[in-house]
């Protein structure tokens, strides 16, 4: 709404400003053939001819900057509206929902009850690792939490939570095995005596860890690691961040201070533990919190 009257009022403001150089333009042309009649009639008023023009194109240049202001912010004023409107219209659109149907055959050799399991795959659902570690005194707790999204559809309520590194999604198959035969072959003398020596250079990259593509501690490669909830936690499919608490552990921690003036004027204080929470600690965002 805002931004509809601030559009309106430079709307206003446009041909105002339209209208006045107009004026101007005409005033300008009148007060040029007052002088080309006066300089045929023999008249002069140099003084008058120069102040008046001086005065006309003063103002004309003033209101054109003017106008070209009020028409540059109507352009972007006009992006930003439909954009905004691009982003309503969005937000007011249902997401689509997604159905999916199973068929089973079970072949039994007798009739009788039995306990189905089934697994499937679905998507939106993504999760990180975030992390909070609390320094009072000669003890730290950190608790490891999972940032969890998911708009699957489906609202998860007490559900038995199994958070994973794996991408599902990014099926492999193994390599094709092929036949590998090797040899040993025994070297002359001549060849003992030579030693190849090869010359390698690489570029030093920037200071500090090399950037990882994708989602911090899920897409950085490696072994898959597999955490789980200790309790069962629920997450609507609202497709926003809820935090389910993973592990918590309270250790002695011993902590000093270190300063490195070459790269950076701060001094750091560096505290170390031992990991006690009984799983892998993964790339992730810390909060660090100083005393109780």
């Amino acid at each position: 709404h805002a931004m509809e009257q601030e559009r309106t009022a430079l709307e206003q403001r446009r041909d105002r400003l339209g209208t006045r150089l107009a004026v101007l333009g005409r005033l300008a042309t009148d007060l040029l053939r007052e002088i080309a009649e006066g300089a045929g009639s023999g008249e002069s008023e140099g003084e008058r001819w120069h102040r008046e023009l001086d005065r006309v194109d003063g103002e004309r240049d003033a209101y054109g900057e003017q106008l070209r202001a009020v028409e540059t912010r109507l352009d972007t004023l006009s992006l930003e509206l439909r954009s905004f409107r691009t982003a309503l219209d969005l937000s007011e659109e249902q997401p689509a929902e997604l159905v999916g149907h199973v068929e089973l055959t079970v072949d039994a050799a007798v009739a009788g009850p039995v306990r189905l399991r089934l697994s499937h795959l679905v998507p939106c659902a993504l999760w990180r690792p975030a992390y909070r570690a609390v320094l009072d005194g000669d003890s730290l707790t950190l608790e490891t939490d999972a940032m969890v999204w998911q708009r699957t559809g489906e609202d998860w309520s007490d559900v038995r939570l199994t958070l994973s590194t794996a991408r599902s999604a990014l099926a492999t198959d193994p390599p094709r095995l092929a036949e590998d035969r090797l040899t040993l072959k025994d070297r002359s003398a001549a060849e003992r005596r030579i030693v190849d020596v090869e010359l390698r250079e690489e570029e030093i990259g920037d200071l500090g860890p090399a950037p990882v593509l994708g989602l911090p501690g899920v897409d950085d490669g490696g072994e898959p690691r597999v955490l789980n909830a200790p309790v069962p936690v629920s997450v609507p499919a609202d497709g926003r961040a809820h935090r389910v608490p993973v592990s918590a552990f309270t250790v002695a921690a011993s902590s000093e201070y270190a300063c490195s003036p070459e790269l950076s004027p701060l001094v750091t204080q560096v505290v170390r533990c031992d990991n006690r929470s009984g799983h892998a600690l993964l790339a992730g965002p810390v909060d660090l919190v100083r005393g109780t």
